[in-house]
Parts: C-alpha cells; sequence; structure tokens
C-alpha cells in the first residue's frame, strides 16, 4: 500500500539527509529526495530507484512474486511510473538480472 504524500516525502527527504552525511554527494542526494516526486518531474535516475524501489516493496506484498510484482508496475505506468523504465526492468528481470530481498 502506498504511503500518503506527506510521508513519502519525509522519508526520501530522510534519505536524501542520509545520503549527504555518508559524502556521496549532492547529486546523489538529490536523486533519494526527487523519489516522492510524481515521476514525470523526476531525473531518470530518480525514476530508475523509484521504480526498482517499487518492484522490491511489490515482492514483498505477495502480489503474485516477481511477475506479479512487474505486472503491477507495468498498470501503473503513465501514471506512476515511466513506461520505458519498467519495460528496461522486465528487461533485465528476463536476463535473470534480479532477484528480489528475500526471495530465492
Amino acid at each position: 500500500a502506498l504511503l500518503p504524500a506527506a510521508e513519502q516525502r519525509r522519508i526520501a527527504l530522510l534519505g536524501g539527509a542520509v545520503v549527504r552525511r555518508t559524502g556521496a554527494g549532492p547529486a546523489v542526494a538529490a536523486v533519494v529526495e526527487r523519489q516522492a516526486d510524481p515521476y514525470r518531474e523526476q531525473p531518470l535516475a530518480a525514476r530508475i530507484v523509484r521504480t526498482v524501489n517499487a518492484y522490491d516493496d511489490l515482492c514483498g506484498e505477495g502480489v503474485g512474486g516477481p511477475l506479479g510484482a512487474l505486472e503491477q508496475l507495468r498498470l501503473g505506468t503513465g501514471h506512476d511510473h515511466q513506461p520505458q523504465v519498467v519495460e528496461a526492468l522486465g528487461r533485465v528481470l528476463a536476463r535473470g538480472g534480479l532477484t528480489p530481498a528475500g526471495a530465492g
């Protein structure tokens, strides 16, 4: 289930603050901080992180495993996720490139 927008924003800003403390740099912090923005307003790197993070979350929610999670993302394309990013994730998964946390 999606968190309320204010909570998403709080978590994104907290993550950005942590990144800044690690010395990873402002560009990395900006990617993290932009996770709560509508995807059309995000830089590409933030869109990718947002989509992969959502995929991992969905895999843990019992939506039918990795294929079910990918299908849920596809249903959200155009609104929550950039279609090209979701399809790129699908291609990576088809090649066996990712295993969600807690899976196999």
